[in-house]
């Protein structure tokens, strides 16, 4: 047996009190006399001897009343543990991710965690809880019992690794025993390498009844008339026989309606709408994760991109790439420029130069500075080493000697923003381009392009971009090969990133705004749902918006100035969690991987307290009831 507050012990020594009372007979007698006392004597000797065992009795209750009451206040109670040396505490994580909308057999899996904590976990124990979005420190399930019932889903999902990292957070540092309840259906997760030993880690998995899915994967226009665009959607599933209907909506209205017929899991439909057709959103029915079953889109107005060639050589390539329909493409030679227009361009391309006059370099700092993106593709002289340092804005960025080897250009950085979504994986090996003139480089950039040798062909210094070789044919033949449409098409696109179809939240995203703001103005983002202020640049002739944290639901929001709207944005969750993969059991311990009902057992079993101060304030009001009952009764 062990006690809570042992100091309380000590007051054993009031035991004491009753017996001082019994050994000193504080009661005094009163004598009479009798003239004939013989029977009085015998009837005295008798009393004496009941009285005698009386006040034994009553000592004895005296004593077992006072025992039991110290006890009681000194809280005794059995456990395995030694709770004084083994502190233990336990957190819990229940994952309340879009995948664990999938139906189990007692509703979603999100209700059926929430569910077991609520039910099994004991009403009075003490633990901390967190989930994808909140953390609860040192709280009970009466406390929060009304905040895990309304828990939303969310589209952050933490990774192992993070789960321990917080976790380990909400334990003090002295306690002994640390006790770690992950409720998630392991989804896309990769166990860390070195998990935390000091901590007992239990994983109750949980898994839907059906995994069946409709996902609509994306959306785009995929034909442009004067009247009319097509939109062709494309959709996924994991069970090819059953047909799914598709439906269109133009400002929360029904517009169309079509069935999407699955093959390999893959399916695509198309809708024509109208030149007016703005705000939209295609819809799916299923019983399986609901979060994927929008798409939010927004066709605005179309903006032109305005892209400046200077000119010292010849400029064909680039009229190929930057064709009327989506760009105001506009070509000059170098020695007949006027710079008054600089600051209106997006993105001006110095192309193989074979000289810059300060004036120039001058117009081109203010353009720079003014948004204005440049790309430098130097001339095979050396006139772009003498001039150093020729170009401001790309920082300490230097041209330092001429090569004349022929390299071969074989490295892409794949993750950089120029080839985003144009590989649908890392190619292997393809006809390499090369160049037979090419200059070495040093200074702070990132690198796009790079030869075999490990040297830069393409570099980027804070959004601006440099060649290292010319781009002529006589020079190599770069404008030959497939890599230069997306490298000219997405520089100038990034220059002025224009309002897209439709963009993924919980990602940061630049976008240009086609207005201009007085001085106290700034513009906001705002549907029924939230309103917020992003964060903005004012340019010389756009605005750029930057959201990230939010907005944080899917929709469609109005960019407004004051009460103006000027744009709309569309927002989509990830679609990352509608592919089904899944950590088996094999990926876990054999002991830790546990039902809920056992690991609630388990716990309770080595967790045990059997407290017994009840008990003892029980008896002692037992032995002071019997204390009045030999006193009232016992002759």
């Amino acid at each position: 047996m062990q006690f809570k507050h042992p100091e309380i012990l000590w007051a054993l020594f009031l035991v004491l009190i009753p017996i001082v009372i019994h050994l000193f007979k504080l009661r005094k007698y009163q004598k009479e006399a009798f003239t004939n006392v013989q029977v009085l004597w015998e009837v005295r000797r008798q009393t004496n001897k009941q009285s005698q065992i009386k006040k034994w009795l009553i000592l004895l209750m005296r004593i077992l009343s006072t025992l039991c009451l110290v006890i009681a206040f000194a809280e005794p109670y059995l456990s395995k543990l030694d709770l004084k040396n083994h502190k233990v505490e336990t957190v819990i994580y229940i994952d309340n991710s879009f995948s664990m909308q999938l139906q189990g057999t007692k509703g979603t899996l999100l209700q059926e965690a929430i569910n077991e904590v609520l039910e099994q976990f004991p009403k009075t124990q003490t633990f901390s809880l967190l989930t994808n979005t909140d953390t609860f420190k040192n709280t009970t399930i009466e406390k929060i019992k009304n905040n895990l019932i309304k828990t939303s889903y969310s589209n952050e999902q933490l990774s192992l690794e993070a789960i321990f990292r917080s976790s380990n957070r909400l334990f003090t540092q002295e306690v002994k025993v640390k006790n770690l309840l992950i409720f998630s259906d392991f989804q896309q997760r990769q166990l860390p390498e070195n998990p935390p030993l000091e901590i007992n880690t239990y994983f109750i998995p949980l898994q839907g009844i059906s995994t069946v899915n409709t996902v609509i994967d994306s959306a785009y226009i995929s034909l442009k008339t004067p009247e009319h665009h097509q939109i062709t959607v494309l959709l996924s599933n994991n069970d090819d026989s059953t047909a799914t209907p598709v439906t269109l909506y133009h400002n929360n209205e029904m517009y169309a309606k079509t069935s999407a017929e699955f093959k390999n899991n893959r399916a695509t439909v198309t809708f024509n709408v109208d030149k007016e057709f703005t705000n939209g959103h295609i819809s799916v029915n299923d019983k399986g994760m609901s979060y994927d079953n929008n798409l939010y889109f927004s066709i605005n107005a179309s903006v032109k991109i305005n892209v400046l060639s200077i000119n010292g050589s010849d400029d064909q390539f680039l009229q190929r790439i930057y064709t009327p329909d989506a760009f105001n493409y506009k070509s000059m030679p170098y020695n007949n420029l006027n710079y008054n227009g600089l600051s209106q361009q997006n993105l001006i391309i110095l192309n193989q130069l074979p000289s810059l006059p300060n004036s120039l370099i001058a117009a081109l700092e203010q353009a720079c500075r003014d948004g204005v993106k440049i790309c430098v593709i130097p001339d095979k002289n050396d006139y772009i080493i003498s001039s150093q340092p020729l170009f401001p804005f790309l920082a300490d960025l230097k041209f330092t000697k001429a090569n004349s080897n022929q390299r071969h250009i074989t490295t892409i950085k794949y993750q950089h923003p120029l080839f985003e979504n144009v590989f649908e994986s890392q190619v292997a090996n393809f006809e390499y381009p090369k160049v037979s003139n090419s200059f070495e480089i040093d200074g702070n950039y990132q690198s796009v392009l790079s030869y075999q040798d490990g040297n830069d062909f393409l570099v980027e210094v804070n959004g601006n971009y440099a060649f290292t070789a010319p781009l002529s044919t006589l020079s190599g033949n770069f404008q030959n090969s497939p890599l230069i449409v997306p490298v000219f098409f997405n520089m100038a696109q990034q220059s002025l990133p224009i309002a897209t179809l439709y963009y993924q939240l919980g990602e940061p995203h630049t976008i240009a705004i086609n207005t201009q703001l007085d001085q106290d103005q700034v513009l906001t983002l705002e549907n029924t749902h939230e309103s917020f202020i992003p964060l903005q640049v004012n340019n010389q002739n756009y605005i750029s918006i930057t959201t990230g944290e939010y907005p944080s639901k899917e929709g469609t929001y109005q960019v407004k100035k004051q009460q103006e709207k000027v744009l709309s944005l569309s927002f989509n969750y990830q679609r990352n969690e509608s592919q089904q993969e899944y950590l088996s059991k094999a990926d876990f311990h054999p002991d830790a991987i546990k039902s809920a009902s056992q690991i609630f057992k388990q716990l309770k079993s080595e967790n045990n307290i059997n407290e017994l101060w009840k008990w003892f304030a029980i008896f002692a009001l037992f032995f002071l009831c019997l204390e009045l009952l030999i006193q009232k009764y016992f002759k």
